[in-house]
């Protein structure tokens, strides 16, 4: 599968991150990340070119879970031929260049989570925020094994002592993917999220990293925006029926 940067950073994490349990399935056309805990495998996603039918199959026959995200860089026709295949939108890639350090807001306080308690309150901010408290304990267990891997970098940004957001940098070889940005509802537009990312980068920079990639939603690429980063590809998001759960 010939990958964009997102792309084959992603596939170089992930295959990084077997030591943490997360899996990587494959073939030439298109690779697929299984989450180390089962009972999160929507965290997963497939990435290629477009869903052929070849790929469909793949999808079908390999995926042990009962519904599979794919992020493709074409539309695919097959969305008009398969019912179990449904079209969710499309979804920016972004990506910013620089070498020269943004600036950072010292009204927050911005700290490398190092140890489980630090997972356990990243954990409990991320669910919190994409509305899923009652995955925190999983995800806890299932983020503690990130403390094996040398390249994945998580921060929790503070507003007056208390933690109120989320960010994480993974170090590929070309480019480092940024993910878990998130921010509680009450610490909104206050310029947490830009201090968090100002923060992390800088760090990745001081390393000479100068290439950063992220998926975009709606509302943070006006943030992403102000910071540098632009457009660079279009994602288009399906959700893929695989095995019939069990009755």
């Amino acid at each position: 599968m010939k990958k964009n940067l997102l792309q084959k950073t992603l596939y170089e994490l992930n295959k990084e991150k077997q030591i943490a349990g997360y899996e990587v399935i494959e073939n030439e056309d298109s690779f697929v990340t299984l989450w180390n805990c089962p009972e999160l495998y929507f965290y997963g996603k497939a990435h290629c070119e477009t869903i052929t039918e070849k790929n469909y199959t793949f999808f079908k026959e390999n995926f042990p879970f009962p519904n599979l995200d794919i992020a493709a860089n074409q539309r695919s026709p097959l969305e008009n031929i398969y019912p179990d295949l449904v079209f969710n939108g499309t979804s920016d890639t972004m990506l910013l260049e620089t070498s020269t350090p943004l600036k950072e807001n010292g009204k927050f306080t911005v700290k490398l989570v190092e140890n489980k308690q630090d997972i356990k309150t990243f954990a409990e901010i991320a669910m919190e925020v994409f509305n899923h408290p009652e995955r925190t304990q999983l995800l806890t267990s299932s983020l503690s094994e990130d403390l094996k891997v040398n390249h994945c970098f998580k921060y929790i940004g503070y507003d007056h002592g208390e933690a109120a957001g989320i960010i994480e940098c993974s170090e590929g070889k070309e480019a480092v993917f940024i993910a878990w940005i998130a921010v509680k509802q009450a610490f909104r537009r206050k310029g947490l999220c830009h201090a968090m990312l100002a923060y992390a980068l800088n760090r990745e920079i001081a390393k000479n990293f100068h290439k950063f990639v992220l998926v975009a939603s709606t509302e943070g690429k006006i943030v992403y925006s102000l910071l540098g980063f632009k457009d660079f590809a279009l994602r288009y998001n399906y959700t893929l029926e695989c095995k019939k759960s069990a009755d």
